[in-house]
Parts: C-alpha cells; sequence; structure tokens
C-alpha cells in the first residue's frame, strides 16, 4: 500500500505514536546522560571528599610529629597532655577517614595499608601510653622511639593524595567528555527529531492541502448537483430513516407551493391530505424494510391546498457504506396533464363510438325507413296511373289517402333527418330568449291536427295563457312537436294528449302526458340509446324511426336538462324536461 493511499486519519494516528517514540527515544538519551554525569559527578565528588579526608588526616598527623618533636627538644618539659589531645584528634580524623571510606565504599592497596598500619600504631601508642602516663622520661623514651612511627603512614597518605588527584582530573575530563558527548547526542537527536517533524507534517499539510482541494471539489460538485436536480423537471427529494425530508428540489417545492425552511425534516403531513399521507408513509416504511424499490405507481393525490393531481413515483432506498438503509431517494412526475390527455382520449374515443353508432342509425334510417316508403309511394302510383280510368271515384279516394298518409310521413322523416344532420354538424346556433309558451303549443296542435282528428284525439293545454319562458323557441317547439306527435302516435283513438307547465323554483317544468298503451320499463330506459332499436308500430300501424326522440334529447340538453320518462303498459306515458331560469 502505497502512503497517498493511506487516509490522513491514519496518518495523523501513525504521526502521533511516531512522535510518542520520538519523545521516548529523547528522554531515554537525555535521562542516561543525566545518569552519566551524575556518575561522574559523584565520582568527582568522592574523591574531592576523599582528598579533604586525607588532607585532614596529614594535617592531624603533621600536628602530632610537630608536638611529638616539640615535646623531646622541652626534654619534657611541656605538659604531655597536648600530645595525648593530638593523638586523639588524629585518632578522631582517622575514624571519620574510616566511615567515609566504608561509606563510599573504596578499597585501594594504600587506603587499606594505611587503615591496617595506622590502626597497629594507635594501638601500640596507646598501650605505651597507658603504662607509662606518668613517668614523664618513660614518655620521652617513648616518644623517641616514635620517631619513625607515622612515616609510613604519612607517606601512605601523600601516595593516596597523588594517586586520587590524577583519578580526579581523569574523573573531571571524562566529566566534562561526557557532558559534551551527551549534549551532542541530545542535539543530534532533537536537530533528528525536527527535522522528520518538518518532513512528516510537510507532507501531512500536502495531504492537507490535497483533502482541502478534494473538499472544494465536493463542494463545488454538490452544487452543481443541486444546480443540475433543480433543473430537472420532476420532483425529486431524499428522506432520513424517520421518512424526514432531507432534500427536494425547486421543482419539488414549486409544486406544493412551499420553502425548504418549511418542508426540510418534516414529513409529507404538510404537503397532501391524510388519507394520502397514509399511503405514503406506509409505501416509505415498505421500501425501507424490504430494501426494495418501487416503479412508475400512478396515483391521485389531494394537496393541502385541496388540488388533486397524478404523480407518477418512483422510490428506492439509500444505503450507507456499511451496507445499512440510510433512507430513500424518489422521484415523482407530474402526469395531470397526461392522465386528463387520456380521459379526453377515452371520451373522444366514446364519442367517435356514438358518432359511428349515429352514423349507422343515420344510413339504416336512409337505407331502410326513407327507401321503403318511397318503394310504396311508387308502386301505388304506378297503380294509380296505369288503372286510372278503371278504378272507381271510392278506390282513387283511398289511393290518394294513402299517397298523402306517406308522403306526409317522408316529410316529417325528412325534417328529423335535417334536423339531425344540423346538430350532428353543430349548424344549430342555441338562441335562448323569453316568449310565450301558448302561441308555440297552439302551433303544435294545428300542426298535428289532421293526425289527432283521424284518430279522435282530444289535445289539451295545461298552462297560463300569459305564461313565458326562456329557451330557444325553435328547439323547444321541435321538442315539443315530435313529443306530441309520438303521444298521438301510441294513443288508442279517442284517448287525450296533454301539454302541461308548472312553475318550481329552478324554472317550469314541461310535461307532455298521454293515456296510450305505455310501455315496460325496459324500453322506456332504452328510448335514447342509438345501439337499441325501440321503435314500433302505433295504435294505427304508424310507423316510427326513434330519431325524433333523439333530436328531442339534444335539444333538451342544450338547454341543461334531461328528459324523464313516466309510464306503465296500458295507462299511458309522461315526458318531462324542465326549462330553467336565466339567473339559473
Amino acid at each position: 500500500m502505497r502512503l497517498k493511499d493511506i487516509s490522513i486519519e491514519k496518518k495523523l494516528s501513525a504521526g502521533f505514536v511516531f512522535s510518542i517514540i520520538l519523545m521516548i527515544m529523547f528522554s531515554f538519551f537525555l535521562y542516561r546522560s543525566k545518569v552519566l554525569v551524575h556518575q561522574h559527578i559523584r565520582n568527582v565528588n568522592t574523591v574531592a571528599e576523599l582528598r579533604i579526608q586525607v588532607k585532614s588526616l596529614l594535617i592531624a598527623l603533621n600536628r602530632l610529629e610537630i608536638d611529638r618533636k616539640r615535646y623531646l627538644l622541652a626534654n619534657g618539659r611541656v605538659d604531655s597532655l597536648d600530645y595525648k589531645n593530638n593523638v586523639s584528634q588524629f585518632s578522631a580524623e582517622f575514624n571519620k577517614f574510616r566511615k567515609f571510606i566504608k561509606r563510599a565504599d573504596i578499597h585501594n592497596r594504600y587506603i587499606d595499608s594505611v587503615e591496617v598500619n595506622t590502626l597497629n600504631e594507635l594501638s601500640k601508642f596507646k598501650c605505651h601510653y597507658h603504662l607509662s602516663f606518668d613517668l614523664q622520661k618513660d614518655l620521652s623514651e617513648i616518644l623517641k622511639t616514635e620517631e619513625n612511627r607515622f612515616d609510613k603512614i604519612s607517606n601512605y597518605l601523600h601516595l593516596i593524595d597523588d594517586e586520587y588527584e590524577h583519578k580526579s582530573q581523569k574523573d573531571f575530563e571524562e566529566y566534562m567528555e561526557k557532558s559534551i558527548e551527551g549534549n551532542i547526542h541530545i542535539l543530534l537527536l532533537l536537530m533528528s527529531s525536527v527535522i522528520i517533524t518538518v518532513l512528516y507534517f510537510s507532507a501531512m499539510m500536502r495531504d492537507v492541502k490535497k483533502k482541502k482541494n478534494l473538499a472544494q471539489e465536493l463542494e463545488q460538485s454538490r452544487n452543481d448537483l443541486y444546480t443540475i436536480i433543480d433543473t430537472v423537471p420532476a420532483l425529486v427529494f431524499v428522506k432520513d430513516k424517520k421518512k424526514k425530508f432531507a432534500l427536494v428540489n425547486k421543482y419539488f417545492l414549486d409544486f406544493f407551493n412551499t420553502t425548504q425552511e418549511k418542508i426540510l425534516h418534516k414529513g409529507s403531513s404538510d404537503l397532501v391530505k391524510n388519507q394520502d399521507q397514509w399511503i405514503t408513509d406506509e409505501e416509505d416504511e415498505a421500501i425501507i424494510t424490504n430494501k426494495i424499490p418501487i416503479n412508475n405507481i400512478e396515483r391521485e393525490i389531494q394537496r393541502k391546498d385541496g388540488k388533486s393531481s397524478w404523480l407518477a413515483v418512483n422510490k428506492a432506498p439509500l444505503f450507507n457504506n456499511n451496507g445499512e438503509v440510510s433512507g430513500l431517494v424518489g422521484v415523482m412526475n407530474d402526469i395531470t396533464k397526461v392522465v386528463e390527455f387520456q380521459n379526453s382520449l377515452i371520451e373522444a374515443r366514446k364519442e367517435l363510438e356514438e358518432l359511428n353508432k349515429q352514423k349507422n342509425k343515420f344510413f339504416s334510417i336512409i337505407a331502410h325507413d326513407l327507401r321503403g316508403p318511397f318503394s310504396g309511394l311508387l308502386g301505388v302510383a304506378e297503380y294509380l296511373a296505369s288503372d286510372f280510368d278503371t278504378l272507381s271515384a271510392t278506390e282513387k279516394n283511398e289511393i290518394l289517402c294513402e299517397i298523402n298518409f306517406t308522403i306526409k310521413n317522408l316529410w316529417e322523416l325528412v325534417n328529423n333527418l335535417l334536423a339531425w344532420s344540423r346538430i350532428q354538424f353543430e349548424r344549430v346556433i342555441f338562441s335562448p330568449d323569453f316568449f310565450y309558451l301558448e302561441p308555440v303549443v297552439s302551433s303544435v296542435f294545428k300542426a298535428l291536427s289532421i293526425s289527432s282528428d283521424n284518430k279522435k284525439i282530444a289535445l289539451k293545454a295545461d298552462f297560463l295563457q300569459d305564461l313565458k319562458v326562456y329557451a330557444d323557441i325553435n328547439m323547444i317547439e321541435t321538442v315539443i312537436r315530435n313529443l306530441v306527435n309520438n303521444a298521438i302516435k301510441y294513443t288508442n283513438p279517442g284517448g287525450c294528449v296533454t301539454v302541461s307547465a308548472n312553475e318550481c323554483e329552478k324554472g317550469i317544468q314541461l310535461s307532455i302526458a298521454d293515456n296510450g298503451i305505455g310501455m315496460s320499463k325496459e324500453m322506456s330506459d332504452n328510448l335514447f340509446r342509438m345501439d337499441v332499436k325501440v321503435s314500433r308500430t302505433g295504435t294505427a300501424n304508424e310507423k316510427g324511426t326513434g330519431l325524433g326522440l333523439l333530436i328531442c334529447e339534444e335539444f333538451v340538453r342544450k338547454h341543461r336538462s334531461t328528459i324523464t320518462v313516466k309510464s306503465e303498459v296500458d295507462k299511458g306515458t309522461t315526458m318531462s324536461f324542465m326549462l330553467s331560469n336565466p339567473e339559473h
């Protein structure tokens, strides 16, 4: 593994450990140098103290020698106690010397000789001294015999002093050498530590600079990512494990008409209705728990502002470095216009299917209902033309009545076809206005009087003569004429057809009622359907196409109303529709 591949955290840890090792090494060398220096200092101090002890012992010995010679020169005229005191002082100094040697644990052949000889001489002196303490002349003899008693000790002491003088000088030189050597070692170690530390931290600074540049690049990449997300024409969002929003793009905020401050670290409750929020939370929980994404779920939502929208939802779980789910990311597309377009296509398809049915109905009428009467009319006309002279007046009258009846039905059919075609091609102009209802009903009754008179059917108007309605007069006249004509057609001779108008809160309700043969509920439910043929012959074998009722339905629908049918078999039929006031 290369150094640059190691993370900065590991490098910092390694640098910390390396610094600790350098400090331990530095402390070890410093301690070792101090130990050596202190050892040499102790040696120098010990030698110096030894030399002091030797000097003190020499001084005591010299003083004793001087007193001995002075006593001999005075021929015993001085007090012998002075000599005894000097011997005691020498003995005391010698004891101090012995204690020091024992304490310092110093052994040397001269020191050992001094110790042995001095102890022997002192013991001899004490022995002679105690035997002849009061004999002045014996003391003189003793002192004379002691002339060379301490010379050997003095020589040994001088040898010790000389030897340890050289040793003291040598120890001092070693002390200075070790001090310099230790300082050099410490200086080298300190310099190497500083150099290594500087090099290491220089490398660390390069890493820190790289990290800083990388952080800046990451920040720039993050800003670029936010810019890209904000320009995506979709609702992009990120949620944490608690299903709270951690990131949303601008399109998301604009769609829900909210802000970052209002939505971040919050759930969906501030955006959609409760039912949609419950569905969203269940969906998010399933993604986080099962770690499975969902794709292209189309759902209608109700926003808090009351608006309804369709969304195509895509969600997927987010994973951290440990492979654990840390949240989820979602992308939703507003497909409201697409759904509306699809719905409009469905409606258009239905309209096309309806138009196709109407087209088939139209051609069926032309092919059958219009062709049949013309064929019959041609047959009757040919018979009348070929046998006119042989026919009686009664037969000619019957043939002419048949021709008249057929032409009348054809005329009604042609008018209905023309009206139907105008409706389908939207050439009928809807022009509502106020008008009196009575003249319109009277005109219809007059136009249908021949049919009603032939079947002895009474036509009645049940409303006030000054009643005004608001509608398109031509359309309403066509509707009333077709409904009254149908009522005459399916009413037995001697029956009654009534046109009534009742005022109510929403407008005026027009009704056309008869006491004819009526119809079943199944037939009444299919009256206004193009795909079901419900036409039947009238009570006088009148033929119908059902086209008139479809025209009535279209005209009534333009008045924002519908035709309601109430009918019972053999009890009659009532058809009603509403004409609203202008304010409604």
